[in-house]
């Protein structure tokens, strides 16, 4: 494999966006854990609903590290 800029130009192509969307979830992450407030609700209604919010963001979380997972692997096999 030849490397000259026609090689370089296609890997930064291909993974200049893939390191801002690893960027902007890490840069999301860090906003949602500084700006969370994490009083626990006095009622029992606001605690249901408080731990299906916590519930809520894990799963989305977890959805996105495979959803990135997924597309970081991809960027590698060809078939």
């Amino acid at each position: 494999m030849k490397f000259d800029s026609i090689t370089v130009s296609v890997w930064l192509a291909a993974f200049v966006p893939l390191v801002g969307v690893i960027l902007a979830v890490h840069w999301d992450r860090w906003q949602r854990k500084r700006t969370t407030n994490h009083r626990k609700p006095k009622n029992s209604y606001d605690r249901q609903v408080y731990t299906l919010s916590l519930t809520l963001e894990k799963a989305f979380d977890s959805i996105m590290d495979c959803l990135l997972a997924a597309t970081v692997l991809s960027a590698f096999f060809r078939c």
